[in-house]
């Protein structure tokens, strides 16, 4: 089933999660659903064939969703920087910031020397 087959189906499958509640609930209304409206546990006679049918998607979803983590990941992973460089900019920073408080006091002295006028 490719990507737009996959998505036709999640208006349904969303109104079924925000029901189920939780994860457990929403596999165990699917594998009632197996059981009660398909053949899927009637029509087979070897356990092992079913478990490995759904074992077998359960893997293929996975393998895509570690994939996905590791590109959020890496999206979202700081870049490394070294001592030397962090110290610099902190000092840069103090350098500003020093400069922004002189230039506040200076305005705040002229500020009060024309009130006091």
């Amino acid at each position: 089933m490719d990507a737009s087959d996959a998505e036709k189906f999640d208006g349904i499958l969303l109104n079924v999660a925000q029901q189920a509640g939780s994860i457990e609930n929403i596999l165990d209304t699917f594998f009632g659903f197996l059981q009660r409206k398909t053949d899927f546990f009637t029509g087979s006679q070897d356990e092992a064939a079913a478990e490995q049918m759904v074992m077998k998607y359960y893997k293929k979803h996975w393998k895509a969703g570690q994939k996905r983590r590791e590109k959020i990941k890496k999206r979202t992973a700081l870049p490394m920087r070294s001592a030397r460089s962090v110290r610099k900019k902190k000092r840069k920073k103090m350098k500003r910031n020093t400069k922004r408080d002189k230039l506040n006091l200076r305005r705040r002295r002229k500020k009060l020397l024309r009130l006091r006028r």
